[in-house]
């Protein structure tokens, strides 16, 4: 069920561009916004290559619900203090806002996305780990694998937190750090080298974390061979959730005829 929600004003957003030496300096700017960050503010930060030329880039997406350029840049002063070598950001409308990752997803190509879900945020040695694999494997002068890029997400899960978790199918309400791992590719021959990789980046995120660091999330994507053992529905849904999902099963779906992913057995 979705509920829409009136958007009174335009916005700021916008990306910054950085080279690689600032990697370092990079994550350290964001966990320190990461401690004070608002309801109103997003940042995605981005490992990629920026065409024409595909130089591999970090890139930081920056959203806020104002169009204040002021308030925009008070309000990322940590990123701003690092010295963007492009700044694209300005007032824009809501809907134009939604556009600005687009030449990353557009149409056309193979594509596969990986998600890695972790309660903490991702380390500076494995961000450096991540960003040489993301690099070599996207070398322009390899395969055609130049418009891979690496995401990763940080927003408050205020909102988010206000249902409670016996209120949703969902149980995950904790804060949640989300890293969203992309392939795009032009040939069919080259699909098992792009999935390969694609899963390789994923173990470097769960490399060294504990049980307790890693979030099984709904739309988590494991190997098809180990859906079972990992999706495991009172995982998914939550003990509590799962008996209460078995009584509406029973009642609209007796046969089972919905069996697929995550089953619910009953």
């Amino acid at each position: 069920m979705f509920k829409a929600h009136e958007q009174p004003n335009d916005v700021y957003a916008g990306m910054l561009i950085y080279p690689e030496d600032k990697l370092e300096e990079l994550f350290e700017k964001t966990r320190e916004w990461d401690t004070t960050k608002k309801p109103d503010e997003t940042v995605y930060v981005m490992f990629g290559r920026l065409p024409p030329e595909f130089k591999a880039s970090l890139g930081v997406l920056l959203w806020l619900n104002s169009p204040s350029t002021e308030e925009y840049q008070d309000r990322f002063k940590p990123f701003y203090s690092i010295g963007p070598v492009l700044d694209t950001s300005r007032a824009m409308t809501y809907p134009e806002s939604n556009s600005l990752y687009n030449e990353y997803i557009g149409y056309g190509d193979r594509k596969l996305i990986l998600p890695a879900h972790l309660k903490h945020p991702c380390t500076i040695s494995t961000a450096k780990k991540v960003w040489k694999s993301t690099t070599e494997f996207s070398d322009p002068t390899r395969k055609s694998f130049t418009r891979t890029s690496v995401r990763f997400e940080f927003y408050t899960d205020e909102g988010m937190l206000k249902t409670k978790k016996d209120e949703t199918t969902f149980p995950h309400r904790d804060q949640t750090y989300n890293v969203i791992i992309s392939a795009r590719w032009p040939d069919e021959a080259d699909d098992k080298e792009a999935i390969e990789w694609l899963y390789n980046v994923r173990e470097l995120f769960y490399e060294g974390a504990t049980k307790d660091d890693v979030i099984i999330a709904n739309n988590c994507t494991p190997p098809m061979e180990d859906v079972e053992k990992v999706l495991k529905p009172e995982i998914v849904f939550g003990k509590e959730n799962l008996e209460r999902l078995k009584v509406l099963k029973r009642k609209y779906d007796p046969t089972c005829f919905f069996n697929k992913w995550v089953p619910i057995k009953i």
